[in-house]
């Protein structure tokens, strides 16, 4: 999957983007991949932790905003630091 890369994936997301399309056979197509487009359907990218951290950021540019380390365990460390721009609370 080409610009994969470039948007940050994980091998876990990756395949879970191939996984899931309509028909199983247009997972292996080769297909002019848009950014402009995808940024339109899907800006942001979220990231849930075990924990319960929930971490977003737009989509092109979650690992510049988040250093992101695995570990040998499975574990992922994301940080990152800034000033705070804005605090909600949300529904289920």
């Amino acid at each position: 999957m080409r610009g994969s890369s470039h948007f940050g994936f994980s091998e876990s997301a990756k395949n879970s983007i191939i996984a899931q399309p309509p028909k199983q056979s247009l997972a292996d197509k080769t297909f002019s991949f848009d950014p402009n487009i995808f940024k339109d359907r899907l800006p942001f990218r979220t990231v849930e932790i075990e924990n319960g951290a929930i971490l977003t950021a737009p989509s092109g540019q979650f690992s510049e905003v988040f250093q992101i380390t695995e570990k040998d365990d499975g574990v992922v460390e994301y940080s990152t630091s800034g000033k705070v721009a804005d605090e909600r609370l949300m529904k289920k």
